[in-house]
C-alpha cells in the first residue's frame, strides 16, 4: 500500500509595531524562505518568521529573526477616506466625528489602551495627547482638514482654521479633575438618571456630562476587555433606556479597534470562524466557548437583549473588510465553499443581506476567491452562486439590487440582469415573494423602498421599471386582500368595529399573563436572527408585536419559508425536550417576544404528577416523542 504524501504549505509572516501579519503563502519551504529574507532585507518589518502549516491545521515555526538596527518608528495617523462635516463644537463630540478621531489615532489608542470618548472628556488624556504628539496632532487634523475641503469645496486652510478653533474650545471646555471624580461618584451611586440632571436642559451640555461620568468610569478598568466589562456592568437589570445609545457608542468604539477585539474574543480558529464570531455576536448569538471570559457572554446577551446599533453596525462593517480581503477562510481548502454558504446564510434577511451594498459587495468578492476552482471566480459567477444560495425571492432582489448599486456593476452587469429578471417571474404576489407575509406598515415601507431603489439602480431601463412595477403591486395587491377590517365589518352586519371589542379587562391577557409569571421580554430589530437551525437553545419564544419568518431546511433544493405572525409560539420543540432548534427564526420586522424557558416547563409539568396525573403522564410522553 502507497501512503499519500502529506500536504504542507509555508507562510511568511511579518511584524510590525508587534502585530504578526500573513504576507503570503507559498507551495516549497525553499520559496517561502527566500521571500522571508527579502521581506527582511527590505528593513521594512521588525521582524520576519516562517510558519510550516499542515493540511490538519498543525503548525511549526520554521525560522524567524528580528531586523536588527531598526529603530522605533513615531507613531504616525492611520489612513481614512471620509470624515463626516460637523457644523457646530456639539457635532465634534457625537459618535460618527469619535469614531472618525479613533480611526485616525488608532495606533495611538492601541498603545494607550484608551478611547477617545476617554480622551475628549478627561483632561489628563488630552493634555497628554496634545503636549507629548503635537506632530501626530497636527497630521490628524491636516489630513481632516484636506477631506473637508474636498467635501465641501472651500480652501483647505480655511477649514484647517476651523478645525483649531473647535480644538480650542474643546480643550477649555474640560472640566476638572476633581469635578469628574464627582460625577463618577453620582453615576455609581444615584445612576444615570443623577447625572443626566446634573447636566442641566440643554441637550449638548447634558450629554457632554453623561459621557464625563462613562469616561471617568472607563479609566478605572484595564485593557480593552475591562473597559468593555464597565459598559456591561451598566448594561444591567435595572438599565435606564435613556443610558443605551450612550453605552452602546462606547462600546462600539472599543470594539472598532483590532487589538481590542482580539483581545476581547480571545484566539479565533481560522479566519471563517472570526468571521462567523463576529456575524453571530453582531446578532446576540454566539455560541460562547466554554473557555471563553465571562464577559463574552454578557457582550452576546446585551447584543441580543438591547438595540445597540452602533456596536453591530462596527462588528458588521469589520466583517466586511475582513471579507474584501485575501486570507483564506479555513485553512482546509476543501471547506471553503461550505465555510462561505455558512457566512452567507448568516447575513440574509428578509429585504437582501445585514450590511447593505457594502456587505453585498465584500461577499461577491469574497466569492470569487472561493468559487474559483468551480469555475465561478469571476464577479459574474459569485452572483450567481449566491442569488441561487438565498432561499427568499424578495432577499435575492434585495441582493442584486445592492450589487448593481456598487463598482462590481460593470463587471457582472449582464448575470445580475439575467439573475433579477428569472427572480420577478416568481413574485406574482407577496406569498410567493415573502410566503406567508403579512403586511404591516414596516414591511410596506421597506418594500415600496425597495422599489425606489430599483427604479433608480443603473440597468436596464425596462427591467428596472419592471422590477420597480412588480415590488411596487406587491404592495397594491396585499392591501387590497386585507381590507379594512372596520370596512369590511360594516360592510356584513352594520356594526363599527369599536362594537365588538372586547371590554379592557379582557384584552391582552395572555402577554399580561406571561409577564406575571416573571418572563423575560426581548426586543428584536429587523433582519436580526433570533435563533438558528441546529443551534442549541433552552427556550421558546411568544412573539407579541412583529413579523418573523421561518427558514426550514439547510439544502436550498429541500428549503422553504413561512411567516410568523404575533401570538405564536415559535421553538416549541426546545420545551418538549429536544436541545436545538429545528429551523432558522429571523425578525421580518421589529420584533417583540417573551422567552418561554424550558426549565419553567419542567417544573410545571412535574408538579402535575400529583395533582393531574393523567395530564401529567400525557405531557411527559410527548416530551419523549
Amino acid at each position: 500500500m502507497v501512503l499519500g504524501r502529506k500536504k504542507y504549505s509555508y507562510i511568511v509572516y511579518t511584524q510590525n509595531e508587534g502585530r504578526w501579519t500573513a504576507n503570503n503563502v507559498y507551495k516549497t519551504e525553499r520559496q517561502a524562505m527566500n521571500a522571508a529574507e527579502e521581506a527582511l532585507g527590505s528593513r521594512n518589518y521588525d521582524a520576519v518568521k516562517v510558519i510550516e502549516e499542515s493540511g490538519k491545521g498543525f503548525e511549526k515555526e520554521l525560522w524567524q529573526q528580528k531586523c536588527e538596527g531598526r529603530g522605533e518608528k513615531p507613531i504616525t495617523v492611520s489612513a481614512i477616506e471620509t470624515a463626516p462635516l460637523c457644523k457646530d463644537l456639539e457635532d465634534f463630540y457625537r459618535f460618527p466625528a469619535r469614531r472618525t478621531m479613533g480611526q485616525l489615532l488608532r495606533r495611538y489608542l492601541d498603545r494607550e489602551v484608551l478611547s477617545m470618548v476617554e480622551i475628549l472628556h478627561i483632561e489628563r488624556h488630552a493634555k497628554t495627547l496634545i503636549r507629548m504628539n503635537d506632530t501626530l496632532v497636527n497630521q490628524a487634523l491636516s489630513r481632516v482638514s484636506t477631506l473637508h475641503a474636498s467635501a465641501a469645496d472651500k480652501p483647505q486652510m480655511e477649514c484647517r482654521d476651523f478645525l483649531d478653533r473647535r480644538l480650542q474650545e474643546m480643550r477649555e471646555r474640560l472640566m476638572k479633575p476633581t469635578e469628574v471624580e464627582k460625577l463618577g461618584a453620582l453615576l455609581n451611586e444615584k445612576g444615570f438618571a443623577a447625572v443626566a440632571a446634573k447636566g442641566g436642559k440643554e441637550t449638548g451640555q447634558r450629554d457632554f456630562i453623561i459621557r464625563t461620568a462613562l469616561a471617568h468610569s472607563l479609566g478605572q478598568a484595564a485593557g480593552w476587555s475591562g473597559k468593555a466589562e464597565v459598559m456591561l456592568d451598566f448594561l444591567g437589570p435595572n438599565v435606564e433606556k435613556a443610558a443605551i445609545p450612550f453605552i452602546d457608542e462606547i462600546l462600539a468604539e472599543i470594539l472598532d479597534g483590532a487589538e481590542a477585539t482580539k483581545e476581547i474574543l480571545g484566539h479565533q480558529e481560522d479566519l471563517a470562524s472570526a468571521l462567523r464570531t463576529l456575524s453571530d455576536l453582531s446578532r446576540g448569538k454566539y455560541e460562547v466557548p466554554k473557555v471563553s471570559p465571562e464577559y463574552v457572554g454578557r457582550l452576546n446577551t446585551a447584543l441580543g437583549k438591547y438595540r445597540l446599533t452602533a456596536s453591530r453596525q462596527v462588528l458588521l462593517e469589520r466583517m466586511r473588510r475582513e471579507l474584501g480581503g485575501i486570507k483564506r477562510l479555513t485553512r482546509d481548502e476543501d471547506r471553503q465553499d461550505d465555510a462561505f454558504i455558512t457566512l452567507l446564510r448568516g447575513l440574509i434577511v428578509p429585504l437582501g443581506l445585514r450590511g447593505g451594498s457594502g456587505m453585498a459587495e465584500a461577499m461577491v468578492q469574497r466569492g470569487r476567491l472561493v468559487f474559483q476552482s468551480s469555475g465561478q471566480g469571476t464577479p459574474g459567477g459569485a452572483v450567481q452562486r449566491i442569488t441561487d444560495t438565498i432561499p427568499i425571492p424578495l432577499s435575492k432582489v434585495g441582493f442584486l439590487l445592492s450589487v448593481a448599486s456598487t463598482g462590481l456593476r460593470e463587471k457582472a452587469q449582464p448575470v445580475i440582469e439575467q439573475c433579477l429578471a428569472k427572480t420577478l417571474k416568481g413574485m406574482g404576489s407577496l406569498a410567493m415573494a415573502l410566503p406567508g407575509a403579512k403586511l404591516n406598515p414596516p414591511l410596506k415601507a421597506a418594500i415600496e423602498e425597495l422599489a425606489d431603489r430599483a427604479a433608480r439602480v443603473d440597468l436596464d431601463e425596462d427591467l428596472c421599471q419592471l422590477a420597480a412595477n412588480t415590488l411596487r403591486n406587491l404592495v397594491v395587491q396585499k392591501a387590497a386582500e386585507q381590507k379594512d377590517p372596520e370596512q369590511v365589518l360594516a360592510e356584513a352586519t352594520g356594526k363599527t368595529l369599536k362594537d365588538d371589542l372586547p371590554p379592557p379587562d379582557e384584552k391582552e391577557v395572555l402577554p399580561e399573563v406571561l409577564q406575571d409569571h416573571g418572563l423575560e421580554y426581548f426586543t428584536f430589530e429587523q433582519g436580526q436572527t433570533i435563533y438558528d437551525e441546529g443551534s442549541s437553545g433552552d427556550v421558546a419564544y411568544f412573539i407579541t408585536n412583529g413579523l418573523a419568518v421561518r427558514v426550514h431546511g439547510k439544502d436550498p433544493k429541500d428549503r422553504y419559508v413561512e411567516t410568523v405572525n404575533p401570538e405564536n409560539l415559535v421553538g416549541a420543540e426546545i420545551l418538549t425536550g429536544r436541545r436545538s432548534y429545528r429551523d432558522t427564526l429571523q425578525a421580518l420586522t421589529d420584533v417583540e417576544a417573551f422567552a418561554v424557558p424550558r426549565t419553567l416547563l419542567e417544573s410545571r409539568v412535574a408538579s402535575l404528577a400529583t395533582q393531574d396525573p393523567l395530564t401529567h403522564f400525557v405531557l411527559e410522553a410527548l416530551g419523549k416523542a
